[in-house]
């Protein structure tokens, strides 16, 4: 069964499977970097999460998923952040 999702229209739609395997990567880092947060501190780094979603997006995210490091919404501008890190990837937009 290929994943879907809903838009903000209400609109059923399928996922690409590159953005399924993208998506799956994230829950793996993000697990990975709570995991190793006593490390990071350790060593005086901060992880940092950066999405285009919105802060009350980031906050219900970060309950679920039990993270405890800041989550920063490059919503407006969207991707700004990720462009002036020269990371956004225009053609797909996405960050990367």
């Amino acid at each position: 069964m290929q994943p879907q999702l809903i838009d903000p229209n209400g609109t059923l739609r399928r996922n690409p499977p590159d953005r399924v395997r993208r998506y799956e990567k994230v829950l793996r880092l993000e697990e990975e970097y709570q995991q190793e947060l006593d490390e990071f501190e350790r060593r005086h780094a901060q992880v940092l999460g950066v999405s285009v979603d919105s802060l009350y997006s980031h906050g219900a995210w970060a309950a679920v998923r039990g993270i405890e490091f800041p989550l920063l919404a490059d919503f407006h501008p969207k991707s700004e952040a990720a462009r002036r890190y020269h990371v956004y990837r225009d053609e797909a937009k996405v960050a990367s």
